[in-house]
């Protein structure tokens, strides 16, 4: 178990002259990390190279079920807003995309036994 940040996305990051620093730590918490690791990257090379620096073995089953949990929660979020009485707005058009990229997510997620 490590702390884990829960939403590590470009959206989370400020650049400063010193680096970059994860803000927004309302969902902070203590996870495996594949938690993180699930929303910065799913390329193998990068997995193995945080091994690497780590010693962490992850786990794919993590991954995937973490993947998983963000998309269903991305999901829930969509349909509270679409079933609520809204305006078409500049907002609405990106959300009903992305709801709809999340579906295609889901759809194409591996459901190994």
């Amino acid at each position: 178990m490590v702390v884990t940040h829960g939403e590590p996305h470009p959206g989370n990051l400020i650049r400063t002259t010193t680096g970059f620093y994860l803000v927004d730590w309302d969902t902070v918490g203590m996870a495996v990390p594949e938690r993180d690791l699930s929303v910065l990257t799913d390329d193998p090379a990068e997995l193995t190279r945080y091994r690497e620096l780590t010693g962490h073995e992850r786990s794919a089953d993590a991954l995937r079920l973490y993947r998983l949990r963000w998309y269903l929660y991305d999901l829930v979020d969509f349909v509270d807003w679409f079933r609520e009485p809204h305006t078409d707005d500049p907002d609405t058009m990106p959300a009903w995309t992305s709801f709809r990229e999340t579906l295609t997510a889901l759809q194409v997620q591996p459901h190994d036994a």
